[in-house]
């Protein structure tokens, strides 16, 4: 990858990284160093939302940018009324950029199957009602998200975050115009499935990220992630794909996608 080529984290949770230890000026060092130029501040819980506005609306060298969501893992416990209501009330702030993360995760969650696919449900129609993408997250449920997906392709810009599953299911998604978003994983040596999904996906619907702090990529694997390392999930997928204008079409999907000025 080019040297001055900027990159774009299309999903991380700075709220964890603090949480872990990272402090904020690390962070921005990491982002520099890596010529991060912005990222998207995932609030996918109560919690989150109001830190991760002020966040984007704090003076910093790099732009951050917020969802406003509910993850499926946390849909049972949490107030779902309340993220409807913060993202209503913010709808015209132009630092909040997409719905999510949402979705289904039944490989931790199966016995709350029900609760997930009604605030799915809800923040799907949310989005539609506030002309917001959605940013999906899909976990062991592929066929109930895409037959959920399907009530607003079209409509909106969909973004399956973190993919993890083959090709065979990745074109299901391609199918109804969803970006797909690369982490970290794709880079360790033992997903190949995922690899040779990547090698296929059309460059125009690719996304990169970091989802850190979790999923650290090769060369940092086990480590806390941090957004600028963003760019090894870059530079992976220039070399995977051997499209060295890979790097710039990432850059712009996720202007693109985000509705980044």
């Amino acid at each position: 990858m080019k040297a001055d080529q900027p990159v774009i984290d299309s999903h991380c949770h700075i709220d964890l990284l603090l949480e872990k230890g990272v402090s904020l000026n690390e962070i921005l060092e990491d982002a520099e160093e890596n010529r991060l130029e912005a990222a998207i501040q995932i609030a996918a819980s109560v919690e989150s939302f109001q830190y991760s506005k002020d966040l984007c609306h704090t003076e910093s060298p790099v732009h951050f940018y917020y969802t406003v969501g509910a993850h499926p893992n946390e849909t049972h416990e949490t107030d779902t009324e309340s993220g409807l209501v913060f993202a209503r009330e913010n709808r015209d702030d132009k630092a909040f950029k997409a719905i999510g993360e949402i979705g289904l995760d039944y490989f931790y969650s199966k016995e709350h199957r029900k609760t997930q696919l009604e605030v799915f449900n809800a923040y799907l129609e949310l989005a539609l009602e506030l002309q917001k993408p959605v940013c999906i997250h899909t976990r062991d449920a592929h066929e109930d998200t895409v037959d959920l997906l399907k009530n607003v392709a079209g409509q909106t810009p969909i973004l399956i975050h973190c993919f993890t599953g083959n090709r065979k299911q990745m074109e299901k998604y391609l199918e109804m115009g969803a970006f797909i978003s690369f982490s970290g994983i794709v880079t360790f040596k033992n997903a190949l499935d995922l690899q040779e999904a990547a090698k296929c996906c059309p460059a125009e619907s690719m996304l990169a990220e970091t989802d850190s702090p979790y999923l650290s990529p090769v060369p940092y694997r086990g480590k806390i992630n941090r957004p600028g390392w963003v760019r090894h999930v870059v530079t992976y997928l220039e070399t995977l794909t051997q499209n060295e204008n890979l790097p710039a079409a990432l850059y712009q999907n996720t202007r693109d996608f985000y509705r980044i000025d």
